[in-house]
């Protein structure tokens, strides 16, 4: 009885260490260029600025906006510059390489309810 208690404390305390794991899964997205990956992540309303457009956008309208950015710069890949968690926030900044040259980039995430959601995008001319 004691082992199994021990067992199911440690698997939960396990599962619940994961502090990068919602922020690598959007960092990976974004080096593919996938917008309909990276919505699936969107909180209700995000913050984005993307080049000199700028505003806080719907799920939908994110998706939109980024998606529209994607398609004129094709993602080439992601290259990590910064990455830190502070418990409920994780923030991650870098290099997106597109075809159209290279852009600085950066997402913060809230974690709620153990699922990380994206309250802002940045991408700007390096």
């Amino acid at each position: 009885m004691k082992k199994t208690l021990f067992l199911l404390a440690l698997s939960s305390s396990l599962l619940s260490f994961s502090p990068f794991s919602g922020i690598d899964d959007i960092i990976s997205s974004l080096g593919r260029g996938g917008a309909p990956a990276l919505s699936r992540y969107f909180d209700d309303n995000v913050e984005m600025t993307i080049l000199e457009r700028g505003g806080r956008y719907s799920k939908d309208q994110a998706q939109m906006v980024l998606r529209d950015f994607f398609n004129t710069h094709p993602v080439l890949g992601f290259e990590i510059s910064q990455k830190t968690d502070s418990g409920e926030r994780q923030y991650c900044s870098g290099k997106l390489m597109t075809s159209k040259g290279h852009y600085k980039t950066s997402i913060i995430v809230s974690v709620r309810n153990q699922r990380p959601l994206i309250t802002e995008i940045r991408i700007e001319k390096n």
